[in-house]
């Protein structure tokens, strides 16, 4: 989770999604911006000049009976953020 300005906050849900959260007094506004199309979760996210670019993990990927599943470079995605 990290500050987008001084209002809102992006999220990294580990299950593949990122979301936008807006607190209002006592609740926060949750508003999904990307879901799906990143098989191993989104580990990460980060803002610059009005996108958010979110990484997506690998470790879903590894398990004990393959533990080099997938060696290949992490992919990022760029998630327009909404004004």
């Amino acid at each position: 989770m990290r500050p987008i300005d001084g209002k809102r906050l992006i999220i990294a849900e580990g299950v593949g999604r990122t979301a936008m959260a807006v607190p209002n007094g006592d609740s926060v506004e949750i508003t999904t911006l990307k879901e799906g199309g990143m098989e191993g979760g989104t580990p990460a996210v980060t803002v610059t000049k009005g996108m958010a670019w979110t990484a997506e993990g690998k470790l879903r990927q590894r398990d004990a009976k393959n533990p080099d599943a997938d060696k290949g470079p992490f992919r990022l995605f760029a998630v327009p953020l909404p004004k």
